[in-house]
This record gives C-alpha cells, sequence and structure tokens, in this order.
C-alpha cells in the first residue's frame, strides 16, 4: 500500500514538474516576442497595464455606461507562429459581462466608443494553456481593435 501511495505521489510530481516547465519555458519566449513588438513599435507607443499592453491609436470620444452595447471589430495573430485567428471579425457584447478573454476585460475601461487600439494579451490573459480553435495553448495574442 505504501508502494502505490509514493508511485501515486511520484507520478503528480513528474506532472506538476512536466507542466510548470512548459509555462515557464512559454513565458521565457512570451517575454521575447513581446519586447521584438514593443521595440518595432518605438517602445514608448505600448502601456502596460495589470499584465497586457496597450496602444492607443485613435482616442474614442464617448466612455461605456454598464449596460452599453458594445461593438468591436477586431483581428487577431498569435506572436508565436504569427497564425492569424482573426480578420476583421465583429463582436457586439453588454459592456461589463464576463465573457470576454481576462485581456479585453482589462483593456476595457481604458477604450472610448470609437478608438482604435492595439492589445497584445499575454497567454495567462488570453487562453492559456489551453486550444481553443486554431490557437495553440500558451500563445501570445496580438489585437488590433476598433470600438464602434
Amino acid at each position: 500500500m505504501k508502494k502505490l501511495f509514493f508511485i501515486a505521489i511520484s507520478m503528480i510530481a513528474l506532472f506538476m514538474a512536466t507542466s510548470c516547465s512548459k509555462e515557464n519555458d512559454a513565458e521565457d519566449k512570451e517575454k521575447d516576442l513581446i519586447a521584438q513588438v514593443l521595440k518595432s513599435h518605438g517602445d514608448t507607443c505600448f502601456v502596460k497595464i495589470n499584465g497586457i499592453y496597450l496602444y492607443i491609436m485613435e482616442e474614442g470620444e464617448k466612455q461605456y455606461g454598464s449596460s452599453d452595447i458594445v461593438k468591436m471589430i477586431y483581428s487577431g495573430v498569435t506572436l508565436q507562429d504569427h497564425n492569424t485567428f482573426a480578420q476583421n471579425d465583429t463582436m457586439s457584447f453588454v459592456y461589463g459581462t464576463p465573457k470576454l478573454i481576462p485581456g479585453f476585460i482589462i483593456a476595457l475601461p481604458y477604450l472610448k466608443k470609437g478608438s482604435k487600439s492595439q492589445l497584445i494579451v499575454p497567454f495567462n490573459y488570453g487562453y492559456g494553456d489551453r486550444r481553443t480553435g486554431t490557437i495553440e495553448p500558451y500563445s501570445t495574442l496580438h489585437f488590433t481593435i476598433e470600438l464602434q
């Protein structure tokens, strides 16, 4: 019985170590990819806000209220493999609803109706370690967003 318990604990520890190793490798690669994007935009365009990077290219005019309908046109690409997973897609939602990836939830209070922006979403504010459609696990997402 002790031997079985030891084997089970060993397998769990091995799984956790492997999982942590994948996440640490992804974080290191992600830092380099984000640094390249920031450098290509002159380092000063993007502002880091609660773990995400936001570049407001055009300031909007009106702040959204809690029950306003937001219409967003967005394009998205993964930084790791340059996979375009969204091209001028449209999404509408009630402002303040939590049905978005965490990176969007963090960015929205800084964006006004009519604004155009770019958003870099590290994997832990995107889809994390899950595969979603054509987006691989641990993908860093780069969005271009227009709010109407």
